[in-house]
């Protein structure tokens, strides 16, 4: 099916206002134990492009980085190893980080290493093309594991159903989550998504990022959107607004409603 212009606007006009119908209406009731960065892994990888055509090679990147870090009394070790590749039909996203923490405790004179954490932290991000369609699968999973945490084990998993428009300048997803916190028990949820990174002119180009992440325990909205003005070949103007909303009931404070804002401005000067 072909869609015209005019059509598609009125459907993305649509699809905001029930975005905003939804925000008003919907009610929670428990604190949600994840935090912005667990919200923001699951959907930030969908921003990168398939290529658009089946002759172009493969892109494939390999990044390793650690580092080792002591004062009088602790150590620290750190190692990340990452991949990522991008082709017409996939893009995948790949990392493992592994970090201890050790601290110095005296005793009888004699001092002795005692370890702190041995963190663990796998995750793993696809975004799949359906045949030669618009449409595309969307897969998460991050297995975090330390044995001397609280936690102790964490386990959180995505698939969303997505489509892109407009040579892949405007995307929709939705997906359904899993989240197993051994301490802390487990939950599903819900998460809508949506991204523009559209040229309006040649000078002119807006990016915008909005989700909703929603279970039975609390619910998020995020929205972020940057006008990017060139002003020259070297020179760029940029303004971001970023709000974000979360509602959740505490048992100890009752309902909470934090609300976040933060407009930036800034100049983008490239040699």
């Amino acid at each position: 099916m072909i869609y015209s212009s005019a059509k598609f606007n009125l459907f993305l006009k649509q699809a905001l206002i029930m975005a905003i119908c939804c925000l008003i209406s919907i009610d929670c009731k428990a604190v949600n134990v994840n935090n912005e960065s667990d919200r923001e892994a699951i959907i930030s990888e969908r921003y990168r492009k398939f290529y658009n055509d089946k002759s172009y090679d493969p892109r494939r990147v390999i990044n390793l980085k650690g580092y080792y870090d002591s004062d009088h009394n602790s150590h620290d070790y750190y190692f990340r190893a990452g991949y990522r590749g991008s082709s017409y039909k996939i893009v995948n996203n790949f990392s493992l980080t592994h970090e201890s923490k050790y601290s110095n405790k005296t005793i009888n004179k004699k001092t002795y290493r005692l370890k702190k954490a041995e963190e663990y932290d796998l995750k793993l991000a696809s975004k799949i093309r359906v045949k030669d369609q618009k449409n595309y699968i969307a897969l998460y999973n991050r297995t975090l594991y330390d044995e001397y945490s609280k936690y102790y084990r964490d386990l959180q998993s995505a698939i969303g159903l997505g489509r892109y428009f407009y040579n892949q300048s405007v995307s929709l997803d939705l997906s359904i989550g899993y989240r197993d916190v051994k301490n802390f028990g487990h939950a599903v949820n819900f998460i809508p998504s949506f991204r523009v990174n559209y040229k309006i002119n040649n000078d002119l180009r807006i990016v915008q990022r909005a989700y909703l992440y929603m279970d039975y325990k609390s619910i998020d909205n995020e929205i972020s959107t940057r006008f990017i003005q060139r002003i020259s070949d070297k020179l760029s103007f940029e303004i971001a607004h970023l709000f974000e909303q979360r509602k959740y009931k505490s048992t100890k404070k009752g309902r909470v409603n934090q609300v976040k804002r933060r407009v930036t401005i800034g100049l983008n000067y490239m040699f």
